[in-house]
């Protein structure tokens, strides 16, 4: 059984998958040029990164909850996400770089975008059982 923390954040973890794989598989086109021009607003780009801090705090919050190789899991991500929240506060052309890597092609948005889908639905399925 999943408890509360856990649940609250895979179901945070979907709504904002939605958000971005809903767009990346329908229209793809239309997202990169929105993401292309928000990699190149500063601003905007530090606000991400705070949130993407939060969001490894909250991965490193609820990884005590787990055991075996969750725990593990749950610690690379969090420090993956708190490097790119530092990366992203403290250096923000490094989004725009990375922006003209994977927001350039239409197939890497739509792959994205299929691969965030599974995401969700795994995560709902954990949830679920």
């Amino acid at each position: 059984m999943v408890t509360f923390p856990v649940t609250l954040l895979l179901w945070s973890l979907i709504v904002i998958f939605l958000v971005f794989w809903i767009p990346a598989l329908f229209v793809p086109k239309k997202l990169m040029s929105v993401l292309q021009k928000i990699m190149k607003n500063e601003e905007i780009i530090r606000l991400w990164g705070f949130f993407i801090f939060i969001i490894a705090l909250l991965f490193f919050m609820v990884r005590y909850m787990f055991h075996g190789a969750w725990y593990i899991i749950f610690s690379i991500l969090g420090v993956l996400a708190l490097i790119k929240g530092f990366a992203l506060i403290w250096y923000p052309k490094f989004s725009e770089m990375w922006g003209k890597i994977f927001y350039s092609q239409k197939i890497l948005t739509i792959i994205v975008g299929a691969f965030l889908l599974l995401l969700s639905v795994y995560f709902i399925l954990i949830i679920i059982k």
